[in-house]
């Protein structure tokens, strides 16, 4: 069992181990913050938040927002660490650390200082984010999407023949490009129903069309994870990176799409 497990895993996969350890560490010192703040602040479980303490409600929605993408930092540092052990430590290592940074920006209590280290910056001074937030998001969202479709043309490229990347797992990424259309078609407004109410689909039929594109986004991603699991490393195949390439394409699609639906702000679209 020992031999089948060294077996699978990378040789400087220990580094990866080391990142989740100092990961463990790092939501610790999160959770006694909370336990601590509790204390002085006077509230007491099963409350989440304040109805008194805006510092506390500051600490603890620091806590629950890393809680909130910690599972999913989890398993994809776990995929990559299998195919990049040492960039995936490095790139892990920093995202562990960067959360101390939006602990401590997020502990002072202030709405302006909330940004952590960011604020700190002097180019945050000289540059109105909130004005050129609709730029940015959509920069960064064409940046996901584009390096999605890059990652599994590099794949194709490399991995020509249909044993080593089978062209039907091109569907998957084709699914998630639809899905990303889909859900960026219909603006939050006329979900609400409050600029589109009328016609032959409504307010209804809007949601409807958002349901959809969720679906098929999310079934993209859960059949990515199978073709990478379940069609290269539970066979022991030799080469795992065209599995690999399908998986980050479709997440980074999935990422993309959910940027661009919920980064811009429809108060700018005037």
């Amino acid at each position: 069992m020992a031999a089948t497990i060294n077996n699978l895993l990378p040789q400087d996969f220990a580094y990866v181990i080391l990142t989740y350890i100092y990961s463990f560490f790092m939501v610790m010192y999160l959770s006694m913050n909370v336990v601590a703040a509790r204390k002085k602040h006077g509230v007491q479980y099963p409350e989440m938040y304040s109805t008194k303490s805006q510092l506390f409600n500051c600490i603890q929605r620091a806590h629950q927002n890393t809680m909130e993408v910690y599972p999913l930092w989890l398993i994809f540092q776990l995929i990559s660490g299998l195919a990049f052990p040492i960039a995936a430590s490095v790139l892990g290592a920093i995202w562990v650390t960067s959360r101390f940074s939006y602990a401590s920006g997020y502990y002072t209590g202030g709405v302006v200082k909330m940004s952590g280290f960011f604020d700190s910056l002097r180019c945050s001074e000289c540059i109105d984010w909130a004005e050129k937030r609709n730029t940015i998001t959509s920069v960064g969202a064409g940046v996901l999407f584009f390096t999605g479709w890059w990652i599994i043309i590099d794949a194709a490229v490399k991995y020509p023949k249909t044993e080593e990347l089978n062209h039907s797992y091109h569907a998957c990424g084709v699914i998630a490009t639809v899905a990303f259309l889909m859900i960026n078609a219909v603006s939050n407004g006329q979900v609400r129903g409050d600029s589109y109410s009328e016609g032959c689909l409504g307010q209804t039929g809007a949601r409807i069309w958002l349901f959809i594109g969720f679906m098929l986004s999310f079934g993209s991603l859960i059949a990515s994870m199978w073709i990478l699991f379940g069609g290269y490393v539970a066979k022991g195949v030799p080469v795992v990176y065209p599995g690999i390439a399908v998986f980050f394409q479709n997440a980074f699609i999935f990422f993309g799409g959910l940027v661009f639906k919920f980064g811009r702000t429809e108060d700018l679209w005037q």
